[in-house]
């Protein structure tokens, strides 16, 4: 939870020495980005970092925010809600992303 905002987050990053796996993951899934549109809405962040080697995708949600108490119950609701959106839509792309990282393993 931020200031203004909650969101959700997933972080592609298989560890230190493997950026360029990160990237190729990252790619493949901002390639299929209007599915992600679909189920979370236009508003989702695309973080590509040059320097770190972590790639993100993004979702914040406006209804509330730290200093929103009263609005926490709402907040955390829907961070759930998407969070379940998020998860159940990775499972269709997991089987590729497996593909892609053992290809790049085994070079």
């Amino acid at each position: 939870m931020y200031k203004n905002f909650g969101s959700v987050n997933l972080c592609i990053d298989f560890g230190k020495g493997f950026k360029e796996l990160n990237d190729k993951v990252f790619d493949f899934l901002y390639e299929h980005r209007t599915d992600f549109e679909k189920i979370l809405g236009d508003d989702i962040e695309w973080r590509k970092n040059k320097k770190s080697r972590s790639c993100h995708i993004y979702k914040r949600i406006y209804e509330g925010g730290i200093y929103k108490i009263e609005r926490w119950d709402e907040l955390q609701n829907l961070m759930v809600d998407n969070m379940v959106k998020l998860y159940n839509l990775m499972q269709k792309y997991i089987p590729e992303i497996e593909k892609i990282a053992n290809k790049y393993m085994n070079k």
